[in-house]
């Protein structure tokens, strides 16, 4: 981004040199054939302007995919399956075939991811509907292969994201970046064999891709195994607190852009450590922001007690360290070290 020129940071709407930048690098990183546009309809349904007929939708038992497939003009595949215990199949990831680079809901899609991240800085939360733009390790001209990989694509992604103790929600670009971020150990290239690349917005509005070797598409979990044990960046813990430092993550970004790479070790080092001392995930987001804004914070003398009424009021610890900053905002981090 630097060599383009940005307003002042924050952004009600996506800036047109940003977009045109990252339009323009999506589009040079796609091969020939079709990319498949993974969507999450769970929080606030389609993307705007995309119409789902309510009543169509609700027949069985093809009605949501046909009503979905006229709203988009593009072939449509869900990751749902029947064998999941999640019933809620209208929440469900699914993808969407689009044509190429060309294809003007490409630009669209670019614009909707960046939209929505700019509105989860703005409110310090939200979930994601763009997860990504996916392309498949298959010649653009087999064409029997090009008629059938929408579906494939939509079965491996629905075996990749499943865990032994849920599901991993990799349709959700930050928890993806996360994991990839963070020292997981994680082997991706061998669940994602198949896919060429699998391109996404991180928090930082950057464009980052992943892929896996060539070859026909695994059958293989992300995440075999339990995914509870293990180090502070294993990846069942940071699954465990991921909604905190996403959540940390946006409220910095409120008045910080773009977060150096150092912030994210640091933001799951305070998300774990008050983990035990608040019970709600937007409450240690607001910690874990608050520490890295003010040094001084930490170390302020009555600091446990306010986090004991927190946890005991469930008044939502943002508002209250609205209200107290005052004690703390600007301060040296030994600003009530005892005088000997």
């Amino acid at each position: 981004m630097a060599d383009i020129r940005l307003p002042p940071w924050p952004w009600d709407t996506p800036p047109r040199a940003l977009f045109d930048l990252l339009a323009g690098q999506l589009s040079d990183q796609l091969h020939a054939g079709p990319v498949h546009l993974l969507v999450d309809p769970a929080v606030g349904g389609e993307p705007v302007g995309i119409e789902v007929d309510a009543a169509r939708a609700g027949q069985w038992p093809n009605g949501l995919l046909q009503a979905r497939e006229a709203a988009w003009g593009r072939a449509v595949h869900t990751l749902h399956t029947e064998d999941l215990d999640d019933p809620y199949v209208f929440e469900f990831p699914y993808l969407v075939r689009l044509d190429g680079a060309d294809d003007p809901l490409l630009g669209q899609s670019v614009e909707w991811a960046i939209q929505e991240h700019l509105t989860a800085c703005a409110r310090g939360s939200g979930r994601y509907r763009i997860g990504g733009w996916l392309q498949v390790h298959r010649p653009a001209d087999d064409w029997h292969a090009l008629k059938y990989e929408g579906a494939a694509l939509a079965r491996q992604l629905n075996r990749l994201i499943r865990g032994r103790d849920r599901l991993v929600r990799l349709w959700d670009r930050r928890l993806l970046h996360l994991l990839r971020s963070a020292a997981t150990g994680i082997d991706w290239t061998g669940p994602l064999q198949g896919i060429r690349g699998w391109h996404y917005l991180d928090h930082n509005l950057q464009l980052q891709t992943i892929a896996g070797r060539s070859g026909e598409p695994a059958n293989a979990a992300l995440l075999p195994g339990s995914l509870h044990a293990g180090t502070s960046t294993n990846a069942g813990v940071l699954l465990t607190h991921a909604e905190a430092i996403h959540g940390a993550q946006n409220l910095l970004l409120a008045d910080f852009f773009p977060l150096s790479d150092e912030t994210l070790p640091v933001i799951i080092e305070k998300v774990q450590f008050v983990a035990h001392r608040l019970n709600y995930q937007a409450d240690r987001a607001a910690y874990a922001a608050e520490a890295l804004r003010e040094p001084a914070f930490e170390h302020w003398p009555t600091l446990d007690e306010l986090l004991r009424v927190v946890r005991g009021t469930r008044d939502e610890l943002a508002d209250v360290l609205a209200a107290y900053r005052h004690h703390w905002a600007g301060k040296p981090a030994d600003s009530w070290r005892a005088t000997p």
